[in-house]
């Protein structure tokens, strides 16, 4: 077979995985690799660890020599290179330690190097659109590109054993994050922290060395949350929101950067990029999602349901649509779901409002976005678009984005006390 054919069959195929740019570039070559050897995927591995070590040393020795401007860059670059080190050492470990490589431990292992390639796309936007001395921003994207080349018992409620936080002082804490950072380190156990009523006017983060943080509330008036990396995080009856408005432009009120994250019964609220679904497996169920432009976006493998369908301001005057391509392998499905008539006929659209624009093409080329049985008046299919990765779907097609195929809910989710329904109707 000709490369061009074998590539071109690939992609066809890794459209519908989880992470089709991860399972492209796995096996692209593998007329030439064989797919089975362990040894040599380790040992790919470790070196991306180890190049990994010195981006990291090079992004502390580059403090002192950057403009305030930049420091925050650098800082989040920073954060997300140390999570990318936990996420490769968890993928060597996922696959050193079992003696098969079976269906669930090489998903567990391609979502932790999935995300260890979005942490470096963050890393790299965030460089692109710093300013200050050009040489500095050229050597750390050079430093990075380089590290990035070698790695292709249900939850209770029991009232005493919880943190609860309370504005008033009737609690164990006055703040969130005084809670959070009372937890313990590394814990395989659920932490459930309490959050009683009322506005906490504070920007919580979940640092990944917390894993397994519940977070309850009395209601959706609890609490404002603007980032979240931690393993395991459940969130219900709470509200997360940034209030920053239309003058801010993107203002992101909940970025989630970590593994097997639900929430239930949150109310999401923001204007522009309102919930960036950073990287991994996540669930949100009865989630009320509120913005204008992309309020949903970012690289998760992410299951919304339960959702409510009554979102209809300026719905007369404002065309709105199911999706559009931010990159390559873009995948959005809509099964059984309600679609309204303020969607535009044609239902999805391309990133640039289609002008003339070589990366809009190979998104095109690239993407899925595919629609099941869904209902309500904007969900005729008539006149959608004629994209070649754009699908109407049957039974068949679905099946790949089903809870227990598309976040593995029979290995994590199971466990919260969120309810979910798995398949279609």
């Amino acid at each position: 077979m000709k490369y061009s054919q074998h590539s071109s069959s690939i992609k066809s195929v890794c459209k519908t995985t989880p992470y089709p740019v991860v399972c492209f570039n796995s096996l692209k070559h593998s007329d030439e690799t064989s797919p089975n050897n362990k040894a040599n995927l380790l040992t790919i591995l470790q070196t991306a660890i180890s190049k990994s070590e010195e981006l990291l040393n090079q992004l502390l020795d580059f403090g002192n020599d950057i403009i305030e401007k930049q420091q925050g860059t650098i800082h989040d670059c920073n954060e997300l290179q140390q999570i990318t080190m936990s996420c490769l050492q968890r993928s060597v470990s996922l696959i050193q330690d079992a003696p098969i490589i079976n269906k669930r431990k090489l998903a567990d292992a391609i979502a932790q190097l999935s995300a260890a390639l979005t942490n470096k796309n963050t890393c790299l936007e965030g460089l692109d659109s710093a300013s200050g001395p050009l040489l500095l921003t050229l050597r750390l994207r050079n430093s990075i590109d380089h590290t990035y080349k070698h790695s292709r018992t249900r939850i209770g409620y029991d009232p005493s054993k919880v943190l609860t936080v309370a504005a008033d002082g009737t609690g164990n804490f006055t703040t969130i994050t005084d809670a959070i950072n009372f937890a313990p380190n590394n814990s395989n156990d659920k932490t459930i922290i309490y959050v009683k009523q009322g506005v906490y006017q504070e920007n919580v983060e979940i640092p990944s060395n917390k894993p397994n943080i519940f977070l309850r509330g009395e209601g959706t008036n609890a609490t404002k949350i603007t980032a979240v990396s931690g393993n395991g995080f459940l969130a219900r009856d709470i509200t997360i929101e940034n209030i920053a408005g239309a003058k801010k432009h993107q203002a992101v009120a909940l970025r989630v950067n970590e593994d097997f994250v639900a929430l239930y019964r949150c109310h999401i609220n923001g204007y522009q990029g309102t919930l960036y679904v950073h990287s991994f497996r996540q669930f949100y169920q009865e989630c009320d999602i509120l913005g204008t432009i992309d309020f949903v976006l970012g690289n998760a493998v992410v299951a919304f349901q339960g959702s409510t369908n009554d979102l209809y301001s300026s719905s007369s005057t404002v065309k709105s649509y199911l999706g559009r391509p931010w990159r390559e392998y873009s995948r959005t499905v809509y099964l059984n779901s309600y679609i309204d008539k303020f969607i535009d006929p044609a239902g999805w659209i391309q990133w640039s409002n289609g002008d003339d624009n070589d990366d809009d093409d190979q998104e095109l080329d690239t993407l899925y976005y595919g629609e099941y049985e869904d209902h309500g008046p904007g969900s005729s299919t008539d006149d959608r678009v004629t994209w070649e990765g754009y699908h109407r779907m049957n039974k068949i097609d679905t099946y790949n984005f089903t809870i227990l195929e598309f976040i593995n809910n029979d290995e994590w989710l199971d466990s919260t006390p969120f309810p979910y329904h798995d398949g279609v109707q």
